[in-house]
């Protein structure tokens, strides 16, 4: 990682390296400023006064320089056959500036000879040059912005870093850069966010596309028995419903008896009725319970099957895969 000297030197705002200082920054928080969100770092770039171009041209350097960052860990591959001139004739001649960029300055005509010698040994090569230029060319997302990637962005970028070096030529053709970047994700076992891809190359890809056939059986597996289920229980509750009518009759008819006693005086033996009574009732809590226990299952199934439909205007989303 260069210091802080280094990168501001090379892309022409070294007037600022004292001001980073008395804000407290050192010449080893290069790194830290790479990972300033936007507003961490326009709050800063505010707070000691940075003009508005050369803010612009501060966040443009540190863009590039966390993506030279995400894609150092892969094995550097020199585009030999793409040199300095072949490259700028690849890009329509339209990155003499950037190559004035990654260019390190010029020494000064009073310079003495080993000077010009430490200078030179310290530039890098046509190589080094090349291989930053297409990086940065082959960049998908926050190309022109500042802001935070997701997981998703940065292997893309990664993906397309990668395939940009093995084939430098892909540079001028983004929309295939970005499917083929696409592509090896899938390839490479990316998982999304919810453990599904939204890509649509995911048909072109039998393991992947055997996962949704899959998939999408299992749901209509987990459906039809839910359905099952729902009917299963609608039998149940109609059986308890004339289960609970019967015993609610019995209940009624030893009170009338019970009633009917007293009104008569007649002595019978000690809670005979009573008993029953008592039998009856008990009978009826324990239908009742598993009555209502059987409606709440059943109200939260339908409630369930009308978010669905509701969601996704039926109830069955998925096809039948062909076999």
């Amino acid at each position: 990682m260069r210091s802080l000297w280094q990168f501001l030197h090379t892309h022409n705002i070294s007037q600022y390296y004292n001001v980073f200082i008395q804000a407290g920054a050192t010449d080893d928080d290069l790194n830290q400023l790479l990972h300033f969100n936007d507003q961490e770092l326009d709050e800063f770039l505010q707070a000691i006064n940075v003009l508005p171009f050369h803010c612009i041209k501060l966040k443009c350097a540190l863009r590039e320089l966390r993506l030279r960052e995400q894609v150092d860990h892969s094995p550097p591959q020199s585009p030999s056959s793409f040199t300095r001139p072949a490259l700028a004739s690849l890009l329509n001649n339209d990155d003499d500036a950037a190559f004035a960029v990654e260019r390190p300055p010029s020494p000064p005509l009073s310079a003495s000879p080993s000077h010009t010698v430490s200078c030179n040994e310290n530039a890098p090569s046509h190589d080094v040059i090349s291989r930053q230029i297409i990086l940065s060319h082959a960049v998908i997302y926050g190309k022109n912005n500042s802001r935070s990637l997701t997981s998703y962005e940065i292997a893309i970028n990664q993906a397309a870093a990668a395939l940009a070096l093995d084939d430098p030529s892909l540079i001028k053709q983004k929309g295939q850069l970005f499917q083929l970047a696409k592509q090896r994700l899938l390839e490479d076992g990316y998982q999304y966010r919810r453990g599904h891809s939204r890509s649509k190359l995911t048909d072109a890809l039998p393991q992947i596309k055997d996962r949704r056939k899959s998939a999408c059986l299992g749901k209509l597996k987990r459906r039809e028995h839910a359905r099952r289920m729902s009917e299963e229980r609608l039998r149940k509750i109609r059986l308890l419903d004339e289960q609970v009518r019967a015993v609610s009759t019995d209940i009624q008819r030893c009170h009338a008896e019970i009633c009917r006693n007293q009104t008569n005086q007649v002595e019978v033996a000690p809670s005979a009725i009573e008993i029953q009574l008592r039998q009856h009732q008990d009978k009826r809590s324990r239908l009742v319970r598993e009555l209502r226990k059987l409606r709440s299952q059943e109200r939260k199934h339908q409630w369930y099957e009308r978010r669905k439909a509701h969601d996704s205007g039926s109830f069955i989303t998925c096809d039948h895969p062909s076999t």
